[in-house]
């Protein structure tokens, strides 16, 4: 065990001293690794950090996987952006990590409304996407993210993630109006629709509307992206919707939940948001089997 070690320990240094800078000075590019676990929310910070770092003398590239294979079909700048491991010399490719979300650390404005342009504009599809949606989504309209899914199915994304969804909803809608953006007209955005029609509908006291030509995910982002004033919801997806719609309007506001996630010591870590968007301070957080 202690001699594979070494020689793990001795390969690392080796690629470190020798190999790496080789790869550097040849034009080798540097390549983000990314968990196969991860979906395109993630990634998106993954491919903003590479098209700020990539250039003709060297590029900057994200590691495939097949859970964004959407993606990449989606935004050719996103497949631009992302190779394959078999693609690149491994040995002289300088294989890079880190955490990418934190806004004002890892990025800044600048570094988001450049790349969200880039991104809009690089897809005819999700244009299109955007144009479909206008009839549906104007200026009065708050587009509102509920996110579902596995967060309520298992206690330790629950005891993280969680949050009473049918106390923030309306409370996001009342400080909308505190900030001059009160509205009749909400446009839902959800993986759980059915949930929401039960829980947070009768909660808003104007008309809701559903789309009920969407066919996937990115009609979702492509909805978020359009918002004049969002309620946000603490996932990445949701954060990017906020990203795309600030990028493409001087006027955004957002309203954001208490916290993208609880920390072990209870912190509400918001590191991930947007230093401008109105956030709700209330709320009990949600146990697993707490939200129905």
């Amino acid at each position: 065990m202690a001699s594979t070690a070494a020689v793990t320990s001795a390969k690392d240094l080796l690629r470190r001293a020798v190999t790496t800078p080789i790869g550097a000075a040849t034009g080798a590019p540097r390549v983000h690794v990314a968990s196969p676990l991860i979906r395109g929310g993630n990634f998106l910070y993954y491919w903003m950090w590479a098209a700020g770092m990539d250039s003709e003398r060297r590029p900057a590239r994200v590691q495939l996987q097949e859970s964004i294979q959407d993606w990449l079909a989606e935004f050719p700048l996103a497949a631009q952006l992302t190779v394959a491991k078999g693609e690149v010399p491994l040995l002289r490719t300088e294989w890079v990590s880190g955490r990418r979300h934190r806004f004002g650390v890892d990025f800044d404005r600048s570094d988001v409304t450049s790349f969200s342009h880039r991104l809009i504009e690089s897809s005819p599809r999700f244009l299109d996407r955007r144009e479909r949606l206008r009839s549906l989504i104007d200026d009065g309209t708050i587009v509102i993210n509920v996110r579902r899914g596995d967060y309520y199915q298992y206690e330790h994304l629950s005891s993280t993630y969680g949050l009473a969804n049918e106390l923030y909803v309306p409370a996001a809608v009342r400080l909308a109006a505190e900030a001059g953006r009160g509205s009749e007209r909400f446009f839902l955005v959800s993986d759980d629709i059915p949930w929401c029609r039960e829980h947070v509908s009768p909660a808003l006291d104007g008309k809701v509307i559903i789309d009920d030509g969407r066919s996937g995910p990115f009609d979702d982002l492509a909805a978020l992206s359009l918002a004049r004033t969002s309620v946000i919801t603490n996932s990445t997806f949701s954060f990017w919707g906020a990203f795309l719609a600030a990028a493409t309007r001087n006027d955004h506001i957002g309203i954001a939940p208490p916290y993208h996630l609880r920390d072990e010591d209870g912190h509400r870590n918001r590191e991930a948001f947007d230093p401008d968007w109105l956030t709700v301070e209330l709320l009990t957080p949600v146990t697993h089997g707490s939200e129905a």
